[in-house]
């Protein structure tokens, strides 16, 4: 169990830098004078790339690239969650945006039991 330790922090530091660095990323796209709404479309579709890299882990064998592409893609998945809250002023009507909203509120009160229940399989 020791052997945990380390890898889980080094994940979370990678993680931590990948929740700082999506709120900041919007911000370096409007700098060429792209519109808000591109700057975090342009995001949200960098960060979901981000994440397809977890699909490699099945593949690898060495600890430290597993470390490595677990903490981008956890890195991309706070960067996706932190940049779609935002996303809600991209939608041109009243109604698209409290709709985001309510999902987004749904999906989040769904997420926690998931695991709890896969559990007691």
């Amino acid at each position: 169990m020791p052997i945990l330790g380390l890898p889980l922090i080094v994940i979370y530091i990678i993680f931590d830098i990948g929740n700082v660095g999506s709120r900041w990323l919007p911000q370096w796209f409007l700098r060429p004078g792209a519109a808000i709404v591109q700057a975090r479309k342009a995001t949200l579709l960098l960060c979901a790339l981000g994440a397809l890299p977890v699909l490699l882990i099945s593949h690898t064998s060495h600890l430290c690239t597993v470390i490595g592409i677990l903490g981008i893609a956890t890195a991309a998945h706070q960067g996706w969650s932190a940049n779609l809250y935002t996303a809600a002023s991209a939608f041109p009507s009243l109604p698209d945006g409290c709709c985001n909203g309510r999902i987004n509120t749904h999906l989040s009160l769904q997420s926690p039991p998931l695991p709890i229940s896969r559990l007691c399989w």
